[in-house]
């Protein structure tokens, strides 16, 4: 008999609304029978209602016909966090073998992420001076994107090794 696959998936999260990513489930050679498999969405890092909206039901391929799509709804965020993911399992198939009842959709995050370079300097015998750090984005945003820093001892101290600094910094 024909056997089923679903594929892997991923989609950019984007920043609102939803958008679908399209799962497709394959048989690996036509069948000249009708071939059904149920299928439903499994939570994995991501979570249905929050990250997705879950997803259920029936596909049937007709004589001769070897994909099919699932379509899932994501939500998409303005939270900076790892990209997550999530399930479609396949179950109880007719007319046909599942090969591989379980693909992973990955939602990747589109968010900007912020780095700070590494700096040193040499100390001196007197005086002061400045050590310039760099604050990046790792693409720009369409809102403005602040983020705090503060200085924080180490091998030095403040106000005997480098005087002390906090503030917030603000990307247009």
């Amino acid at each position: 008999p024909a056997s089923l696959s679903v594929g892997a998936a991923s989609l950019i999260e984007g920043n609102d609304g939803t958008q679908n990513v399209e799962v497709v489930v394959s048989l690996d050679i036509p069948s000249n029978r009708t071939v059904t498999v149920n299928y439903n969405t499994a939570n994995g890092s991501a979570k249905a209602g929050s990250d997705y909206q879950a997803a259920s039901g029936k596909l049937t391929f007709a004589p001769g016909e070897t994909s099919k799509a699932i379509l899932v709804p994501v939500k998409g965020d303005r939270l900076g966090e790892p990209d997550e993911t999530f399930v479609v399992k396949l179950q109880r198939a007719k007319n046909a073998t599942i090969a591989d009842g379980q693909g992973v959709v990955t939602i990747v995050d589109d968010e900007p992420r912020i780095s700070i370079n590494d700096v040193s300097g040499l100390e001196g015998n007197s005086g002061s001076a400045p050590l310039t750090f760099t604050v990046s984005l790792t693409a720009a945003s369409d809102v403005p994107v602040s983020v705090n820093f503060a200085t924080q001892d180490g091998a030095a101290f403040g106000g005997q090794d480098y005087q002390a600094t906090s503030g917030t910094l603000t990307f247009a």
